[in-house]
C-alpha cells in the first residue's frame, strides 16, 4: 500500500457482515431485482434514506418503506424479517481486522439503522476491531452523499486521500472516490483480500 495509506475503511453489510439476501426480497414484488438494481432502488427510497440518517422513528419505518416500494408484505412479516437481515460477521472477519489493526486505522462507515447496529455492535464486539464507528443513523450521512465522506475523514483527523474504502455497492465507490479516497468494490472477505492483498504488505494468508 502507499505510504500515504494509513487506514482502511469499511461498510459492514455485504462487505464485513454476512446478510440474509437482498433488501428487496423476491417475493414482496411482482418482479424480482437483480443486486445492484435492488440495492439502488432500496438506497434511493426516501423512507430509507430518513430513517437511516436518524429522521424517522423506527415505528414508523415499516409502513412507511412497504408503501413507498409498494411491496407485497404485512408489516408483522416486514419487521420479522427485516430484523433478522444481518447475521453476524462473516467467517474470517474478526481475523482478517485483527491482523489489520495493528498497521492501519480501521473505522467502518455503514448506512444502518437503530434495527441492526445495537444488535450487531454487542454481538461482534466491534469495539475490539474499529478505531472509529460511523453509523448513518448516528451521524445523520447517507452513502453515496459525497459529504459524508468528507466528514468521515475529518473525523478520523486523515485527508480523504489517505482512506482506503471498501463497499459491495458501485455507488457508495463511486461516491466516495469523489470524496478523493481509494474506494473499491466488494463483496465478502476473499473479495476483501483481493483488494487488500493489492495494497497491504502483510500475509494474510495466516489470519483465514
Amino acid at each position: 500500500m502507499p505510504q500515504t495509506m494509513k487506514a482502511i475503511l469499511f461498510d459492514l453489510g455485504g462487505v464485513l457482515i454476512e446478510l440474509d439476501g437482498l433488501p428487496i426480497k423476491d417475493h414482496w414484488v411482482d418482479h424480482p431485482i437483480g443486486y445492484d438494481q435492488n440495492w439502488i432502488t432500496w438506497g434511493k427510497a426516501q423512507s430509507v434514506i430518513a430513517f437511516e440518517t436518524g429522521n424517522m422513528p423506527p415505528e414508523k419505518f415499516p409502513q412507511a418503506v412497504i408503501n413507498e416500494l409498494a411491496l407485497n408484505v404485512s408489516e408483522k412479516a416486514f419487521i420479522d424479517t427485516f430484523t433478522h437481515w444481518p447475521k453476524g460477521y462473516f467467517t474470517g472477519a474478526k481475523a482478517l481486522l485483527q491482523a489489520l489493526k495493528p498497521h492501519f486505522t480501521l473505522a467502518y462507515y455503514s448506512n444502518t439503522n437503530v434495527y441492526h447496529l445495537p444488535w450487531l455492535r454487542e454481538q461482534c464486539k466491534f469495539e475490539d476491531d474499529f478505531a472509529y464507528q460511523f453509523a448513518s443513523y448516528e451521524i445523520g450521512y447517507f452513502k453515496p452523499d459525497a459529504a459524508g465522506y468528507t466528514y468521515v475523514a475529518k473525523k478520523m483527523g486523515l485527508p480523504p486521500e489517505h482512506i482506503l474504502f471498501i463497499d459491495d455497492n458501485q455507488m457508495n465507490v463511486d461516491g466516495a472516490n469523489k470524496a478523493g479516497m481509494q474506494a473499491y468494490k466488494a463483496r465478502g472477505i476473499d473479495d476483501v483480500k483481493r483488494i487488500l492483498l493489492q495494497y497491504v504488505n502483510i500475509d494474510l494468508r495466516q489470519h483465514e
